[in-house]
């Protein structure tokens, strides 16, 4: 399956993984919508790879859902409110401002 469409598919969970993770008004952080996400998607989908899956690195996934999915979606549907992000996460990396 291609990346593309787990994008496809986990771009139509992130409104449902959202209310989850925030209780419906609460901070999260990018890490907690991620287990979501995943938990959801291997739900429906329980035959299907999700991010990572036949990776070599554990957190490949992660990375993939941080650095590339969600830029994405943000660029396409706007900033997820109340998510926090730590170290650059949910940035491209070319992107990162670092601070001192």
């Amino acid at each position: 399956m291609s990346k593309s469409s787990i994008s496809a598919k986990i771009r139509d969970l992130m409104p449902e993984a959202i209310v989850a993770v925030s209780e419906g008004n609460m901070r999260f952080t990018i890490r907690q919508l991620f287990y979501k996400v995943r938990e959801l998607y291997l739900k429906r989908y329980p035959n299907e790879p999700f991010f990572g899956d036949n990776a070599k690195r554990s957190e490949q996934g992660y990375d993939t859902f941080t650095q590339d999915f969600i830029p994405s979606y943000e660029k396409k549907y706007g900033k997820i409110e109340g998510m926090i992000r730590e170290n650059g996460e949910g940035q491209k990396p070319e992107t990162v401002e670092v601070t001192a």
